[in-house]
């Protein structure tokens, strides 16, 4: 049969769109594709040396003889292959953290970072006598370089840690811890050996700084003013994060019961204590108890005025037996209505600084020593008011320094 040559050439132009079509779909299917393998998770994301780690990811190979596994430059021994999970155990190595990537048939991975858990170790402080309250450097190894992850107690109370390296964690040393403290840090699951620092007394302050609390008196057990407070006649609330109170024709007062707090004196010890005291006009007689004795009963007070400043003591009888140290102080300047701030210290049983300044003005209108041949030592502190009309009484920033 003969083709004329326009049929011709159309047969041969489909063919040849044809074998074209043939030849790119050959060409699609060997075009280069990416083969890399790829890690997705690491779990656990904290591993100690010697566990095993599951790598997910994807185009890994079911052929142990493919892969090589490294942490770091530390190569790990594979357990178990599969195209999407690997099993690897983790090698010894030394840092805190590793990076993580595996290699099939040469291609490399990309890379995830694990958290290597050591046992850490405890070396040394900084300083090595620290005050409480203050911010304690502990340098050792294989902490954890996020905070959160490292734990650690001192004297077995829990404290922050403010700032964290492999080798180096800064923490708060917490009040109300005897000395020397037990110092523990423990890292996924793994405690150091303890080590002891020696802790010296530091500031305790109580601002008041919490919600309202409604006048409450001695029946309400354990007292919603706060931990540690104790009322033990009239009643105290707090209100605009400060301390008031407003019973009449008593000698209210409440006590901060805690034995870490001890105002000894003497041989090395020493105490310097203060706290802001309001009153307004209508007349009431507001101060600060210290040296409480072990009865309750027996304390200093040194209370406001209208004019002035006066220092009693109490008896075995509590505070219907008062006995003068100083009588009342006139001092010039001195006037209800304003914020003064009491300071009271002592080195030396049986001499007192008491120091009185307007923090309104700024005015310090008393800075003196007042002798006592038969003195209180150690005890706690508290808070004292009588109130006989219907005058504003607040305290606020208390303030106990020991040494």
């Amino acid at each position: 049969m003969k083709l004329n040559n326009r049929y011709m050439f159309g047969w041969i132009c489909a063919c040849g769109v044809l074998l074209t079509a043939l030849s790119c779909q050959k060409e699609e299917k060997q075009w280069p594709v990416d083969n890399d393998p790829v890690i997705l998770e690491l779990s656990p994301e904290v591993a100690s040396v010697g566990d095993v780690l599951t790598i997910k990811g994807d185009r890994f190979s079911e052929v142990l003889s493919d892969i090589e596994v490294h942490f770091d430059t530390a190569s790990a021994t594979v357990v178990s292959a599969g195209l999407k999970e690997l099993q690897v155990m983790v090698p010894q190595i030394e840092a805190v953290t590793a990076d993580v990537m595996v290699t099939v048939k040469g291609l490399p991975s990309t890379v995830r970072t694990v958290v290597l858990a050591h046992q850490p170790v405890i070396a040394e402080f900084v300083p090595e006598t620290i005050r409480a309250g203050q911010q304690l450097v502990i340098r050792g190894q294989y902490f954890s370089p996020v905070a959160a992850n490292n734990l650690v107690k001192i004297g077995g109370i829990p404290v922050d840690v403010v700032s964290a390296t492999p080798a180096e964690l800064t923490v708060i040393v917490p009040q109300r811890v005897e000395s020397p403290a037990e110092v523990v840090v423990t890292v996924a699951g793994k405690t150091a050996e303890p080590i002891t620092v020696d802790i010296l007394p530091g500031a305790w302050i109580e601002a008041f700084d919490r919600p309202d609390v409604a006048l409450t008196d001695a029946s309400v057990i354990p007292s919603p003013i706060g931990a540690g407070w104790q009322i033990m006649e009239g009643n105290f609330g707090i209100r605009n994060e400060k301390l008031f109170g407003e019973a009449h024709w008593t000698n209210a007062h409440m006590l901060y019961r805690d034995q870490w707090l001890d105002l000894q004196v003497g041989n090395g010890n020493s105490f310097k204590l203060g706290c802001d005291i309001r009153v307004s006009e209508g007349g009431a007689l507001p101060g600060v108890i210290f040296n409480v004795q072990s009865d309750g009963k027996r304390f200093y007070l040194v209370r406001l005025l209208d004019n002035g400043i006066q220092f009693l003591k109490t008896g075995a009888g509590g505070p219907e037996d008062w006995i003068m140290v100083v009588s009342a102080v006139d001092l010039p300047g001195f006037s209800v209505g304003n914020t003064y701030r009491v300071e009271i210290s002592s080195a030396t049983p049986g001499e007192i600084g008491v120091k009185l300044t307007n923090l309104d003005s700024g005015d310090a209108l008393l800075n003196a020593t007042v002798p006592d041949d038969n003195p209180y030592v150690g005890g706690s502190v508290g808070f004292y008011y009588y109130r006989m009309s219907n005058a504003e009484i607040s305290f606020d920033n208390l303030s106990v320094e020991l040494n």
